[in-house]
């Protein structure tokens, strides 16, 4: 089984969904007749001027824009748990507070709802020279303030941005 089909597997296009981060590759597009709310961090518009010089002809319209607070903060309160389920793909990895996400996820979704993430193996990927990150991380991430969840991982990107030499302005650096 295909990666995409092993995260649609049990979910249909009636289904009320929410697709976290899908940038330029949505995995439930509503453009393909899916039931879908586009939680970005940005517009649909800053996402083709990002990737003008990638494929951007499936990036679709943003429903809500989440830059900071919980996810579910960015929701109407009368939309939580009406969700049948919450897809996120090759995002989770660049969330400051990954527990926090998933509790957002958990409010958003009915009680019988789903939650799928896809998550990309560092190995092979521009993660590769970034550090692992524990249980302990993520534990101390939660109890401790916004802003220094942020400086962690700009440390963590100064850090390989260090080991591999690259210069400020570069691409990589984004």
């Amino acid at each position: 089984m295909e990666r995409i089909d092993r995260i649609l597997s049990g979910l249909d296009k009636c289904m009320a969904l929410v697709e976290v981060g899908p940038s330029h590759s949505p995995i439930v597009p509503k453009s393909a007749g899916w039931n879908t709310v586009v939680v970005d961090y940005t517009d649909a518009a800053s996402l083709r001027e990002h990737y003008k010089n990638e494929s951007y002809e499936r990036i679709e319209q943003v429903d809500i824009i989440w830059r900071s607070g919980q996810m579910h903060e960015a929701f109407h309160p009368r939309k939580l748990a009406s969700y049948d389920a919450v897809i996120s793909s090759h995002s989770l990895e660049h969330m400051p507070d990954a527990i926090g996400f998933l509790q957002s996820c958990e409010k958003l979704v009915k009680a019988d709802g789903i939650v799928r993430l896809a998550l990309p193996d560092k190995r092979c990927c521009f993660d590769f020279f970034s550090g692992l990150s524990t249980s302990g991380d993520m534990l101390c991430l939660l109890i401790s303030p916004v802003d220094l969840k942020c400086l962690v991982l700009r440390v963590r990107r100064l850090d390989v941005t260090l080991m591999l030499g690259i210069q400020s302005g570069d691409d990589r650096t984004s």
